[in-house]
Formats: C-alpha cells, structure tokens, sequence
C-alpha cells in the first residue's frame, strides 16, 4: 500500500477511522473526514464524505444503479 501524504496538515497525527478494498482500490477514511481512495488509475483525495457522495451522484446517470452506497 502507498503511503498517503496528508496535504497541508504533513506534521499533525490524524486517526485513521476505517479502511479496506473494493475491488483493486484501496479506501481510508480519517478522523477528521477526509476520504483517500487509491485506484490503479491514481490517488484521489476528498476533504469529507459528503464532497464524495456528490461527485459520484453527478458521474452516475438516472438509469443506472448507484454504484457507491455509504452507510
């Protein structure tokens, strides 16, 4: 697993809250909300849950099914 850089807060020690894999990418959700999904496409990073709900409401299209679902 990559390590993941921590933006503008590099010295500050943040919990991780939870982590795991869907399919061949790796998620971890932090303590203070960030969210950093590693796919083999590259590192994405989300400030909270509800930035990442949003874009993926916007790429999924009416007809389909959601293909994300956060409990």
């Amino acid at each position: 697993m990559r390590m993941f850089k921590r933006g503008s807060r590099q010295s500050a020690i943040t919990q991780v809250r939870a982590s795991g894999l869907i399919g061949k990418s790796q998620y971890v959700v932090f303590e203070d909300g960030v969210v950093v999904i590693e796919t083999p496409k590259g590192v994405r990073r989300y400030d909270d849950l509800q930035e990442l709900v949003s874009q993926a409401k916007s790429l999924s299209s009416p007809n389909s099914p959601p293909f994300l679902r956060l409990v």
